[in-house]
Parts: structure tokens; C-alpha cells; sequence
């Protein structure tokens, strides 16, 4: 099996380099439906990533955070204007 996924670490939000063929794709599917450790760790550490960054409030937590500099911004803006 060829390794021609690769991830690209220093972007965010992650992005995959995507290259691979139908047939790695098939050895990858086969290889994970063999592997029941694999596929449990893969299941667990998809879920803490899931958890981490996408729980309701996480999200709500980011969104809040943002506002908060888009506000200061706009007042600092204003100050200076005015």
C-alpha cells in the first residue's frame, strides 16, 4: 500500500493532500475492516478531536470570542475617528 495521503500539518483548519487512487483507497477500506484495534483507536481519537473542537460550546465559546475583537475593533476605530 502506497502511502500518497498525506496531511498537511501547518495549515489549519487541517486539509488533505489528496492523491490517492481507487485501489489505495480500497487497501485502506480492507485494511480498517480488518483491524479492530485500528479502527478503535481511530474511532476514539476521531471522537476527542470531535469533542475538543466542536462541541456546542466550544463553538459557542470561539463565536463569543470573536465578537468580542470584532466590538473592540469597531470601538477602537470609532475613537480614533471621532
Amino acid at each position: 500500500m502506497s502511502n500518497k495521503i498525506s496531511w498537511e500539518k501547518e495549515t489549519s483548519p487541517r486539509t488533505v493532500v489528496y492523491r490517492a487512487d481507487v485501489q489505495d483507497i480500497a487497501n485502506y477500506i480492507l485494511t480498517l475492516m480488518k483491524d479492530e484495534t485500528l479502527r478503535e483507536k481511530m474511532g476514539k481519537v476521531g471522537r476527542e478531536r470531535v469533542v475538543a473542537n466542536f462541541d456546542y460550546r466550544v463553538v459557542v465559546k470561539k463565536i463569543v470570542q470573536i465578537m468580542n475583537e470584532k466590538m473592540r475593533y469597531t470601538s477602537l476605530i470609532r475613537f480614533v475617528y471621532n
